[in-house]
């Protein structure tokens, strides 16, 4: 999804980073800031059209519902992130059964994660789709499987940081130019 190739050139930007260890490290920073934890904004629809693909199918009478509690309970159980989901089409009622802060795209939901990334609404983007970046994302969440069917959390953040040297040419100072 998105731009054919983009996540390849951004592979060396990339790092395979512990959530738990992210969160807790980020989450201390923004609670010197007011803030609860680490704010990750999700783009959802993959995780919906991940359940909904034909092997899922068997497992329950509620696809949908199964795998996001499953993602959400994997991935953030021990975390100190504060998930906020952002949907694009007609998941709101899923969302809000299962007690999810969530928030409607008017758009194209990776547009409105960088959109709320720059206004320090999250901290970060997780997505599957390349077009976050495009859209001004700069600190972007992966799952990637190998080729041995591991998988691992990758972060690519283009200003740099901690976890990352960056995208050189890419700071904050050229992004604020280029706005």
């Amino acid at each position: 999804m998105g731009i054919p190739g983009l996540w390849t050139m951004m592979k060396e930007y990339s790092t395979d980073t512990c959530l738990i260890e992210y969160s807790a490290l980020e989450g201390v920073r923004n609670v010197n800031a007011n803030v609860r934890g680490l704010r990750v904004g999700i783009d959802i629809s993959p995780w919906l059209f991940q359940a909904t693909a034909p092997s899922h199918r068997h497992q329950s009478k509620n696809i949908a519902l199964a795998s996001i509690f499953k993602h959400y309970t994997t991935l953030f159980g021990s975390t100190t992130v504060i998930p906020i989901f952002v949907f694009d089409d007609d998941t709101k009622a899923l969302l809000d059964a299962l007690g999810f802060a969530h928030h409607e795209a008017p758009g194209e939901a990776e547009a409105e994660l960088a959109w709320m990334s720059a206004n320090d609404i999250i901290d970060a983007v997780w997505t599957e789709d390349s077009d976050a970046f495009v859209f001004g994302a700069t600190r972007v969440f992966r799952l990637q499987q190998s080729e041995d069917d591991t998988v691992s959390l990758k972060l690519t953040d283009i200003t740099g940081g901690d976890y990352s040297p960056g995208v050189p040419n890419c700071g904050i100072k050229e992004i604020t130019l280029a706005c």
